[in-house]
């Protein structure tokens, strides 16, 4: 579920991390959330450190979903 893509995606950031800290310094990854974003979740969603931005897929195509996750995003 969307929780589960959330912690998989902080595990790889602690990882990349980890490679800074060894002196690995040019790899960079943005943490996208997708298939589970919509407008109940998105507000939450955006507002984790790690997530960068998130893939909407049905939520994209009602008018007042779509314009809720756009309104979380800003």
């Amino acid at each position: 579920g969307t929780m589960v893509g959330y912690n998989v995606g902080v595990d790889l950031v602690d990882k990349l991390n980890k490679c800074k800290e060894i002196g690995i310094t040019s790899c960079q990854i943005n943490i996208w959330n997708g298939g589970s974003m919509n407008d109940g979740n998105a507000a939450e969603l955006l507002a984790k450190t790690n997530v960068d931005g998130g893939l909407i897929g049905g939520a994209s195509l009602v008018a007042k979903k779509f314009g809720a996750i756009v309104d979380a995003a800003q």
